[in-house]
């Protein structure tokens, strides 16, 4: 212990080529804090090295070696307390040391003038005035500093929870000091080494009081820390959450996170922490946070659904149009959802990096068709619109946005469409779109298994079946089968079952130029109607059982 300390004193006490402006800059106030660089960096290294192979910048386990040798890690954090001359709290002074002759020694010590007194609270209730200077050298600060963080490791290793809080509270009676020396490089020197971050977490309050929280995140990023990462970057994000959650909580009325100058700066200190550890996914969620409660607070300036029973319709939306600042939050919230889908993207979640994406592409329908509500819609709402919209690309979006994308979520959409407003070219899009997901694989159909789109065209007959006003649908339907059905079997069948169910004459002349412009289905008619003699093979005798018809090319 007595070895270390003599290199901590001779590393200190050289001159470095900061220190020509070490004594201008510590009364200087926040500057002072880059006097001289931190006692463990790599850089310093190479120069810090005694006479006798001690080397200050030891890693943990190399000065663990060495502390080894005196086979007692515990009696060489005690000897280190002592050499740092600061007297340990009254509930903090243990008999044993007393016993083992460990009184201070004044020719090895440091001076007295180190000391303070214990009952300096952790974070002082008055802000410290930075501008008076610490009555320290700061040669002497360091040496303090790197003294007890070297016997909390001596404690440790020695299992001696004591001793652990002995130098925890030994720190936080010197806070006071550093703070007023502007030395918050020590702090983060104290809180990185220990790495005892929830009982130290009065040490985050200070960075971030005094806009030095960033010194964390410069000490415990990649290539350049002493500890590990991972931990520094829990405890930083658990301590930020936390105080942001608190902050929310505390609000009277709840609801939307405040916007008080504390909140938004612990918020970019948050996402500050996510850019430096790379936390791609955490801040895609930040940024979906945002931009989902930029939207939500344009308000519900729906008017209900209109009188025909059509989508919801936003008649205020003009008036937002006309207000920039409508358009411009919307345009932010969009930035926030693409950005958001990008760090997604990174972390291989393209699940939500497709639904951020997909709520962009809402935003943007937003803003260009002003006149109609799309954002902060319900699911029942969705739907309606679904329905009713006439262009398939914007109807798209609106299922992919609201999760509404299913089969049976757009029979609806397509039969009012394509049916009822005989608007073919959204039929079509959407066949071009969905090239599988309605493709059979069942061998219930007239023409077999895998027949494109058998099942879209099976669901638009059944709902044609149960229209009052079918007969009205019947020109858009046959007209739909003849333009997109291949599958002329198929159409047989749609067409005979509605000729026989509805006696239909539309649906009979349907059938018989059906029958005349396809090869194949007069004799398919007639295996279904007349069966072979029993013993006598007929070219269509496969024909009488519907499933085992060839698929057509």
């Amino acid at each position: 212990a007595d070895s270390f300390f003599k290199a901590l004193i001779d590393h200190f006490a050289k001159p470095t080529p900061a220190s020509s402006s070490s004594s201008s800059s510590s009364s200087s106030g926040p500057s002072s804090n880059n006097v001289m660089s931190p006692p463990m960096t790599p850089s310093s290294s190479s120069s810090s090295s005694s006479a006798a192979g001690i080397n200050v910048n030891w890693t943990p386990d190399d000065f663990l070696d060495y502390v080894n040798l005196a086979q007692d890690p515990y009696v060489v954090g005690m000897r280190l307390i002592e050499l740092s001359g600061i007297t340990p709290p009254a509930a903090h002074i243990m008999p044993a040391s007393v016993a083992m002759g460990m009184a201070p020694n004044p020719a090895t010590s440091l001076p007295s003038s180190v000391q303070q007194d214990p009952a300096v609270p952790a974070a002082p209730a008055a802000s410290p005035s930075l501008n008076a200077s610490s009555t320290l050298p700061t040669a002497l600060l360091d040496t303090e500093v790197e003294l007890l963080v070297r016997a909390h490791m001596c404690f440790v290793q020695a299992c001696s929870v004591e001793g652990i809080r002995m130098v925890q509270a030994m720190v936080k009676s010197r806070v006071r000091e550093y703070v007023r020396a502007g030395e918050f490089r020590l702090l983060v020197r104290l809180v990185t080494a220990m790495q005892s971050y929830h009982e130290m977490e009065y040490i985050f309050d200070i960075l971030v009081k005094y806009e030095r929280f960033e010194l964390l995140l410069r000490r415990g990023g990649r290539g350049g820390g002493v500890g590990p990462t991972d931990t520094l970057k829990v405890a930083l994000h658990s301590y930020l959450t936390r105080r942001l959650n608190k902050l929310h909580q505390g609000r009277a009325g709840g609801g939307e996170p405040p916007t008080t100058p504390e909140y938004q700066g612990l918020l970019s200190k948050l996402e500050m922490m996510f850019l430096r550890f790379g936390m791609h996914r955490e801040i895609g969620e930040s940024l979906q946070r945002q931009a989902s409660l930029l939207v939500e607070r344009q308000g519900d300036v729906s008017q209900g659904a209109n009188a025909s029973g059509g989508p919801v319709v936003a008649v205020s939306q003009k008036v937002l149009a006309k207000n920039p600042q409508w358009r411009k939050d919307l345009l932010q919230a969009m930035q926030w959802y693409l950005d958001a889908a990008d760090s997604f993207q990174k972390e291989k979640a393209v699940t939500t990096a497709s639904h951020c994406i997909a709520q962009a592409a809402l935003i943007g329908l937003q803003l260009r068709v002003p006149d109609t509500k799309f954002v902060n819609l319900t699911l029942q709402e969705a739907r309606v619109l679904m329905v009713y919209r006439g262009t398939f690309r914007d109807t798209l979006i609106i299922a992919m946005a609201y999760g509404i994308n299913r089969h049976d979520d757009w029979m609806g959409p397509v039969y009012q469409q394509a049916l009822i407003n005989g608007n073919l070219p959204f039929l079509e899009e959407f066949m071009r779109f969905f090239p599988s997901p309605y493709t059979s694989t069942t061998t219930n159909s007239a023409s077999g298994p895998n027949c494109p789109y058998s099942v879209l065209f099976s669901e638009l007959a059944k709902r044609y079946k149960s229209d009052a006003n079918r007969h009205s649908r019947s020109t858009s339907f046959r007209k739909a089968m003849n333009s997109y059905l291949k599958d002329k079997f198929l159409a047989y069948e749609i067409a005979k079952d509605l000729t026989i169910q509805h006696n239909s004459t539309h649906w009979e002349e349907f059938l018989k130029d059906l029958i005349q412009s396809t090869p194949g289905l007069d004799y398919y008619k007639a295996g279904q109607a007349v069966a072979p003699a029993p013993g006598i093979s007929s070219p269509f005798a496969g024909l009488m059982s519907p499933s085992s018809l060839p698929v057509p090319p």
